[in-house]
């Protein structure tokens, strides 16, 4: 018997049937609540934002503005990109009556250079939210990455479609290079990172994962929220450690 639950948790965990999981969550159709109507990003990302007392939000990937609604209601600034043209006039008319929304055509990396040189935008403890991801074309994360924690002080990035290192979530994976694990965080594995505390069976939604990096403060003021587990960063085998 417990051979037969070992095999069939391995089948259900085969990196095929995580990309057809993601790929079902991709496809838009069900669009009922924030971050793939999963429970567990709505309370943390509340918990982030009060923690780090976040000046602005930055989401990458509009996609149809559920999630952007979701952070309007925080009641901060929030700028939001979209390169599809489609999706980015859908959004615009859906959330027209939340003005603390900025929605922006174009490549998401773009508009963070664009707004890395714009002075009336916050510097430091920026909310970003990456969810500018693709099957057509490789994530565009290195880039993404390198303008935040270039630009912005004590910032804070949330990654989407992540996997979580020995859990079930869902992830993005394209193939070799073009998966969104800890491979793609080659050049920033020093900077402190947390995943879901939240196991995979008690999500609700798509089930997908999702991992945080935050530099300066903002890796302290993160590191003792209920809904966040600390990963060691490069170099380390402490996950309390500073880093």
């Amino acid at each position: 018997m417990l051979e037969t639950l070992k095999g069939f948790a391995d089948y259900l965990l085969r990196p095929g049937l995580k990309k057809a999981r993601w790929n079902l969550a991709r496809a838009g159709v069900n669009d009922g609540g924030p971050f793939n109507s999963q429970r567990g990003p709505t309370v943390v990302v509340r918990q982030i934002i009060d923690a780090m007392d976040a000046r602005a939000i930055v989401e990458t990937g509009t996609h149809r503005g559920t999630t952007t609604e979701f952070f309007s209601k925080l009641s901060i600034p929030v700028h939001s990109v979209e390169i599809q043209p489609r999706l980015h006039a859908y959004s615009r008319i859906r959330l027209r009556a939340h003005h603390n929304v900025v929605l922006h055509l174009g490549d998401s990396a773009d508009v963070l250079k664009m707004l890395a040189h714009d002075s009336t935008f916050p510097k430091e403890r920026v909310f970003f939210y990456l969810d500018a991801h693709s099957w057509d074309n490789n994530p565009p994360l290195d880039e993404e990455l390198a303008l935040v924690f270039g630009n912005w002080s004590d910032a804070v990035v949330m990654i989407d479609d992540f996997a979580v290192p020995g859990d079930s979530y869902g992830y993005l994976d394209m193939g070799p290079g073009r998966c969104l694990d800890e491979t793609a965080l080659q050049e920033h594995l020093d900077v402190p990172r947390f995943y879901p505390a939240m196991p995979a069976y008690q999500e609700t939604g798509y089930n997908t994962g999702w991992v945080v990096l935050a530099s300066g403060t903002s890796a302290h003021r993160l590191a003792d929220l209920p809904g966040l587990r600390r990963q060691p960063v490069r170099g380390q085998t402490d996950a309390g450690s500073d880093g």
